[in-house]
């Protein structure tokens, strides 16, 4: 049976190493990329340096190592792991006898690695205040909690109907971000009677 993965919305065969940078890393892994450029290839004494910017940056870059005339990239667990979530500009920059090319550069996604998290690390920001939210609405709000704010409002100083407001637009903000193509989308409706 072939391994596969999915990548923009296609189920291709896993490669190990992969020959294009994937739109999504998750950070403390490995990755490999095995890269070719025709314009610029190894045997010819091109040499090949990963750079990687976003959040966190790599330092130094990551060296390409020559395999045949195409250049071996990898990013180990301990290299990813210092790379925050977030969105990275890559770059492949080439060089030989003092002349320097972009060969390609891209756009990835950093994402957390969840087995170095802990209880709560991975809500984003609309599932934390929506806990703070519900438990005002309970009653249960923490007295350490009391001056927590939410887009530049107090939650202890929202009154009920203003609490079950918030809690309907971060329900929903949360429902976009799980779904981001907007299909079962909570709409809100009044209904007004004469």
């Amino acid at each position: 049976m072939e391994s596969t993965w999915r990548w923009a919305g296609e189920t291709l065969p896993l490669v190990d190493p992969l020959t294009a940078w994937p739109t999504i890393i998750t950070a403390g892994t490995t990755v490999k990329v095995l890269r070719s450029h025709s314009d610029f290839p190894a045997g010819s004494g091109w040499a090949l340096r990963f750079w990687l910017a976003g959040p966190n940056v790599i330092d130094g870059g990551v060296a390409g190592v020559a395999d045949g005339d195409s250049f071996l990239i990898t990013l180990t667990p301990e290299i990813t792991k210092k790379l925050g979530p977030g969105s990275y500009r890559w770059r492949e920059i080439v060089t030989l006898a003092g002349e320097t090319f972009v060969a390609a550069s891209g756009v990835l996604e950093v994402e957390a690695n969840i087995a170095a998290m802990g209880a709560g690390d991975i809500l984003s920001f609309y599932e934390r205040s929506l806990v703070v939210v519900e438990a005002a609405i309970s009653g249960q709000l923490a007295d350490d909690m009391q001056s927590y704010q939410i887009a530049n409002r107090t939650v202890a100083l929202l009154n009920h109907k203003e609490l079950w407001a918030l809690h309907a637009s971060l329900t929903a903000k949360i429902a976009a971000l799980r779904e981001p193509t907007g299909f079962g989308r909570t709409i809100e409706m009044e209904i007004v009677r004469p």
